[in-house]
């Protein structure tokens, strides 16, 4: 991925976006609640020309300070929960070797249901990645929405390679995820094959704490849950039923 910013930010616009993700993030906080752990777990760093937001398999966000500012506390707060969604849904771990493309777009439909569903608003002008977008049905795993996704769906949306599956490059994309084949969906590409050095030794999340903050989360949607679950924090169907699946107890064969 290429990222040559046309204009530099200076470094007090790049604190004024800082301030802006500081604020998107608590507003996703106070939104949802029991989403509070794998919000604040994200690493967040200025990378100027990245055009995008987008994180990495160690929880580092990248966000370009321009596209920022532009987008504002409320659509920065979708975005920033879109990369939270990544990490705490596991969709590195998931990939097992699928095409990159196209395994981004099935998490995306994962990720972008709960999002609607919660209320979140998508930057204007955008076009999200969504089952319905696709023509495919809803509530359905990245697994699944991957093994329906043609090759000329994922064409629509762009960029790739023609022929294999992953886009020709001609559609819109949600550009929420940073680059096209990774953002935490297990392909790692450009700006995150060496993002502890672009953010200047910034440290990641290690998988142990990445489970515990799923454990945690999970945990957290349960016991909101259980209080009724009404008003700010109504938790999403597809949350739901992630939560109730980490938290059951493994069956063990006699």
């Amino acid at each position: 991925m290429q990222f040559a910013p046309v204009t530099a930010p200076t470094d007090t616009l790049i604190a004024q976006a800082r301030d802006v993700i500081a604020a998107a993030r608590t507003r996703v906080v106070r939104e949802l609640p029991y989403f509070s752990a794998p919000t604040l777990a994200l690493r967040p760093f200025a990378l100027p020309g990245l055009g995008t937001f987008g994180v990495d398999a160690e929880s580092r966000m990248a966000f370009d300070p321009l596209v920022a500012l532009a987008w504002g506390m409320v659509y920065c707060a979708t975005v920033v929960a879109h990369e939270a969604l990544h990490i705490l849904l596991d969709h590195h771990g998931r990939r097992k070797g699928r095409l990159p493309f196209k395994w981004n777009l099935a998490v995306d439909c994962e990720c972008n249901r709960i999002l609607i569903d919660a209320g979140f608003q998508f930057p204007p002008g955008l076009k999200p990645v969504t089952a319905a977008a696709l023509g495919l049905p809803e509530k359905l795993t990245a697994e699944e929405y991957y093994d329906r996704i043609t090759d000329e769906q994922a064409n629509a949306y762009g960029p790739g390679q023609p022929g294999d599956g992953t886009g020709d490059g001609n559609g819109p994309s949600f550009p929420g995820c940073g680059s096209p084949c990774g953002s935490g969906a297990g392909a790692p590409q450009g700006w995150e094959e060496k993002a502890k050095e672009l953010s200047h030794g910034l440290e990641g999340q290690s998988p142990a704490d990445q489970r515990t903050v799923r454990r945690s989360t999970a945990e957290a949607i349960n016991a909101h849950v259980a209080k009724g679950g009404k008003g700010i924090g109504t938790v999403p169907a597809g949350l739901q039923v992630w939560a109730s699946l980490q938290l059951q107890r493994p069956v063990v064969p006699w």
